[in-house]
């Protein structure tokens, strides 16, 4: 069912995203029933990548990273668990960026200082 998912997800269509996070949901089912916490903390990764990915549903998206890091930090998993923080923290700039219009580079107050050694 995960790698169902991630085909589905490879798509970045609305429609493939939503029936990949269903594979997903699945998949969180059966690995806790087999209590496999690695697995189930990369279906809830996945289901994140979904939301994420669909632009609009950047809440859910913390929601299941942050499921996610809870799940991988009682295995051994350094590379999921580095790869949801990322994920949650570009999440975290995605809000940042997109409540507030930018500034043009040539208003900002900071200014872009060539070194030269």
């Amino acid at each position: 069912m995960l790698t169902e998912g991630r085909t589905l997800h490879a798509r970045f269509q609305v429609e493939a995203l939503r029936e990949a996070i269903g594979r997903f949901t699945d998949a969180v089912a059966l690995y806790r029933n087999a209590e496999d916490r690695r697995g189930e903390a990369r279906a809830l990764f996945w289901i994140g990548e979904s939301y994420r990915n669909l632009d609009t549903e950047m809440p859910k998206a913390r929601e299941l990273f942050n499921q996610a890091l809870e799940v991988v930090r009682g295995t051994e998993d350094r590379e999921l668990e580095a790869r949801a923080l990322v994920a949650l923290g570009a999440t975290y700039l995605h809000a940042k960026f997109s409540l507030r219009p930018l500034r043009p580079l040539r208003s900002s107050p900071h200014r872009i200082v060539k070194v030269v050694r």
